[in-house]
């Protein structure tokens, strides 16, 4: 955010493209929350997993 006060429009919307394409490489949960907030818009999320205490250390080191 304090970089982006010093940037103009088109290198916002670029830095922004980086950081979504970067949340959906790393897995789908970006998306789905996407999908449950506009498209859908029932704002009810199916994560993966379904639960925190269901998260391993692999996935955090990914």
């Amino acid at each position: 955010i304090r970089e982006g006060r010093l940037q103009g429009l088109g290198q916002c919307i670029l830095q922004e493209y980086r950081i979504s394409w970067h949340g959906l490489q790393v897995g789908q949960d970006m998306l789905e929350g996407y999908r449950a907030n506009y498209l859908r818009k029932d704002r009810t999320p199916r994560w993966e997993p379904s639960r925190l205490e269901l998260v391993t250390d692999e996935m955090v080191d990914g």
